[in-house]
């Protein structure tokens, strides 16, 4: 009963994103808390996830918002968003994402990948370019974005503890930017629960990130019905 509830709820979620490709849209790329990376959602997969963000002072609304990615092929992922923030009285906010990436080895550690994300009438669009490289536990990252009014430096690293634990950090430059730590805990193949620290570069209050996280092969979900 419990297994074909929860298959019930994921093709109503896939149903949804595919109605809302028609859409402008916001955007969740596959990265750390806060930074791009060059990974991408496997191809046939999907991703998607509960986003809340929420100031440690417990002033203001926070932000939530509602991610999903879609694996196109082995290097290129899209993705729209919805912005559901209790502040947004117009309905929810769309927007789109796009990333495409290119190995420099068959074992595909090293990558270089251009994306943009942000893609909406309610955004500024934010492309960006990162490198990621990785060993059997450590990744690192680099790379730069453009966030509205200047492209800064971007780095990051993720080292795998174990089979479901992942901690992470990150950095973005630029006074307005933030820095982050934190970590992603796999609970088995299809969920996965991740909790970060934004600690902004220079005056303003930290807030606590946390992602829900659902995923699958969505051409399995086509023959649900």
């Amino acid at each position: 009963m419990l297994h074909d509830i929860k298959r019930y709820l994921l093709f109503v979620l896939y149903i949804c994103g595919l109605l809302m490709f028609s859409s402008p849209g916001f955007s969740c790329f596959s990265g750390l808390v806060s930074i791009p990376t060059a990974d991408t959602v496997p191809m046939g997969q999907y991703s998607i996830e509960y986003q809340s963000d929420e100031q440690l002072s417990g002033y203001g609304n926070g932000n939530h918002i509602v991610n999903m990615q879609f694996g196109l092929n082995d290097r290129i992922e899209t993705g729209i968003d919805l912005d559901i923030s209790r502040d947004v009285n117009a309905g929810a906010r769309p927007a789109f994402n796009i990333k495409y990436a290119v190995d420099f080895d068959k074992r595909k550690q090293t990558r270089l990948a251009i994306g943009i994300c942000s893609v909406s009438p309610f955004f500024s669009s934010v492309p960006y370019m990162v490198w990621s490289s990785r060993s059997k536990h450590l990744c690192m990252h680099g790379g730069v974005i453009d966030t509205g009014s200047r492209g800064v430096f971007l780095a990051g690293i993720d080292h795998n503890l174990s089979g479901s634990l992942t901690i992470m950090a990150d950095y973005t430059a630029g006074r307005e930017n933030y820095s982050s730590v934190g970590l992603n805990y796999r609970l088995d193949d299809q969920f996965s629960v991740m909790a970060g620290v934004l600690i902004p570069n220079s005056h303003g209050d930290s807030a606590l990130t946390v992602h829900f996280v659902i995923g699958g092969n969505f051409r399995k979900m086509e023959g649900m019905n």
